[in-house]
C-alpha cells in the first residue's frame, strides 16, 4: 500500500549453533533506510518449561501405588488421570524408592504386604492402606459420579468375592494385557502428579 522506499522492514533471523535459539534483528526505517524509526537486536531462546515434581500432602492427597510394568495398571492410571478433576490423586510406581519411603512413613512396607496379585495399593488421605479390590474400588469411589456410585456399589459386595475376582485378574494381567520392560514415564503435563 505504500512505496518501500518510504517505510521498510529489515528482518533477519539466524539460528544459533546449538539449535536452541535465534539471533533476531528487526529494523524499521524510512526514506530508503536513511531514517531509523525503531529496531530490535537480540537473542531469542525458548523458555524452558519448569517441571514441578509432585508433592504428596498427607491429609489431602490419596497416593496410588501401581505396578509400573503392568499395561493394565498403566491404562488404569491414565483413566484416573482423566477423571480426577480435583487432582486428589498422586501416583507412584511400586518399583520406585519413593513408594517404600512413603509406605514406611505410614507403618507399612511392600515386602510385608507380600501379595503378588496386587497391582494397585491405595494410601488414602487419612493414612489407611487399601489393597486388592478395596484399593481399586476406593479409587473409583473418590472420582466423580457415576464412577463414585459404581465404586461404592462395588464396595458393598462381600470382600471375599471381590478379592477372588481381583486375584484371578491379577494373576493373569501380564498374559492378557502384557508387561512393559520399563516403568511408565509420565508426560511433561502429567509429571506434577507423579512422585
Amino acid at each position: 500500500p505504500w512505496p518501500r522506499w518510504l517505510v521498510s522492514l529489515d528482518l533477519t533471523l539466524d539460528l544459533h549453533d546449538d539449535d536452541a535459539g535465534w539471533d533476531l534483528r528487526a529494523f524499521v526505517t524510512a526514506l530508503g533506510g536513511t531514517v531509523p524509526l525503531m529496531g530490535y537486536e537480540g537473542s531469542m531462546r525458548p523458555v524452558a518449561e519448569e517441571v514441578v515434581a509432585a508433592r504428596y500432602v498427607p491429609g489431602f492427597h490419596h497416593l496410588l501405588l501401581f505396578d509400573g510394568e503392568c499395561n493394565l495398571c498403566n491404562a488404569s492410571v491414565d483413566f484416573v488421570l482423566r477423571h480426577d478433576r480435583q487432582q486428589r490423586f498422586v501416583f507412584c510406581t511400586q518399583q520406585s524408592p519413593a513408594a517404600s519411603e512413603l509406605l514406611a512413613a505410614h507403618g507399612h512396607s511392600l515386602p510385608a504386604l507380600g501379595h503378588e496379585d496386587d497391582s494397585v495399593l491405595l494410601l488414602t488421605a487419612d493414612g489407611k492402606l487399601h489393597d486388592n479390590s478395596a484399593a481399586a474400588l476406593r479409587v473409583g469411589a473418590e472420582l466423580r459420579w457415576p464412577l463414585s456410585w459404581l465404586g461404592n456399589l462395588g464396595l458393598a459386595v462381600p470382600s471375599s468375592l471381590r478379592d477372588a475376582v481381583y486375584a484371578y485378574v491379577g494373576r493373569r494381567r501380564y498374559a492378557w494385557f502384557g508387561k512393559s520392560s520399563t516403568c511408565r514415564l509420565p508426560t511433561p503435563a502429567e509429571r506434577s502428579r507423579f512422585l
